[in-house]
């Protein structure tokens, strides 16, 4: 990875982390760094510019419960469609619809992150001289072992009984219903993670729990992608 794009890389997360410093401030909520670091990891490749938007809309609502990633993105979506010199993006989950795939990569036991071009059509409007993905062999978000680890489940009702002290280790997988289809559905949090986190994001939400098909296509319909 060229020097620019690490140096653009490392203003863009701090850029994104002040943004996200404003909007726990407006909430007044003390800032939390495994939240933030829950944003960044589903929202960091937005532009920052519109995520600033849609968090400034959200901070002025009554509720003092932080949103989840899927109602900031619906909120930008509205943003996007109300202004028509933003392209609205083709949905691909590869970039999360900004034309971006970050690699992890690691070089004499240290890991970094490689930004690339990816190959869907939003990556056509990224700059060209950030590198394809397909030039590493298209690689997109396919891990490097292709079989999923095991996890413990945990349900909804589970979860609220659990101490807020609880940690799982290893990841856990909660399951739930979607809102929309009346399906079980679940989601995977590979990496340790505590019970005070998890009621924080599943349990305060205010939003459906949406599976990803139902939540694809309500992105459809407010305009976030197409």
């Amino acid at each position: 990875m060229g020097e620019n794009v690490t140096r653009d890389y490392q203003r863009h997360k701090l850029l994104f982390y002040r943004v996200f410093e404003r909007f726990f401030g407006a909430k007044g909520r003390k800032l939390d760094e495994k939240v933030l670091d829950g944003y960044w990891h589903v929202l960091g490749n937005y532009q920052l510019d519109i995520l600033s938007k849609a968090l400034d809309n959200i901070a002025v609502k009554d509720d003092q419960y932080l949103p989840d990633a899927g109602a900031i993105i619906a909120e930008m979506g509205l943003i996007r469609s109300s202004d028509t010199k933003t392209i609205v993006p083709v949905y691909c989950p590869a970039c999360s619809c900004t034309g971006i795939v970050l690699v992890t990569k690691v070089y004499n036991g240290t890991a970094y992150v490689s930004a690339y071009r990816c190959d869907c059509a939003n990556g056509s409007r990224v700059d060209r001289r950030i590198g394809s993905i397909s030039s590493i062999g298209g690689i997109h978000i396919a891990p490097e072992d292709a079989i999923e680890k095991r996890l413990p489940i945990t349900s909804l009702e589970e979860l609220r009984a659990h101490l807020k002290g609880h940690v799982w280790e290893d990841g856990v997988e909660v399951s739930m219903m979607c809102a929309d289809c009346h399906k079980p559905y679940s989601v995977r949090h590979e990496r340790r993670v505590s019970a005070a986190e998890l009621q924080t994001t599943y349990l305060k939400r205010t939003r459906p729990y949406q599976c990803e098909p139902c939540f694809i296509e309500e992105g459809r319909r407010r305009g976030a992608w197409t």
